[in-house]
């Protein structure tokens, strides 16, 4: 795969010279680039600390050890993606961002999203199962985002070309 015609429109001969991602993984530049979506929203984690929000045997569920482990660690991962998407935001601004890191981004923080909303929906138990909650239809939202046409595995392959200067896609 080559980066230095993004933005181009490919040649006719090309396009059909090139089949299914190379096109569309060729003009994947950085007018993708957009964080905002990828990023889980930490104000979604205040729910379970609001103490009379849920309560679990008589007990506010954010007083429960393994509750809190699951807060800090999913706090933790929105905020390494945060400062990921503030860094990829920097490069981009100087003109120095490419495809595979608007890949990587995408790729890293829409699997952490996904990763957090299904710990939170595991904090309600059976509740989170339902559209009742907001975390449920959250986590079901980030999987179509996840899987829609196969974008997690394209994101591991545009990385991998660039990592490894092989294309393994073609």
């Amino acid at each position: 795969m080559v980066f230095d015609r993004l933005g181009q429109q490919p040649s006719i001969e090309r396009q059909q010279r090139n089949a299914c991602p190379n096109i569309a993984l060729e003009r994947f530049g950085h007018q993708r680039f957009d964080p905002t979506p990828l990023l889980a929203d930490p104000s979604r984690l205040a729910v379970f600390a609001d103490g009379d929000f849920f309560l679990e045997f008589g007990r506010k569920i954010a007083g429960f050890q393994l509750t809190q482990d699951k807060l800090v660690d999913a706090l933790q991962a929105i905020t390494q993606g945060q400062l990921l998407a503030y860094q990829l935001g920097k490069l981009k601004d100087s003109g120095r961002l490419r495809p595979a890191q608007v890949s990587l981004g995408k790729r890293a923080n829409v699997a952490m999203a996904l990763e957090v909303a299904r710990n939170m929906r595991s904090v309600l138990g059976a509740n989170g199962i339902s559209l009742e909650h907001p975390i449920f239809r959250h986590m079901v939202n980030l999987e179509s985002v996840y899987t829609y046409e196969g974008t997690h595995e394209i994101h591991t392959l545009v990385v991998g070309a660039d990592v490894t200067g092989v294309s393994a896609y073609a």
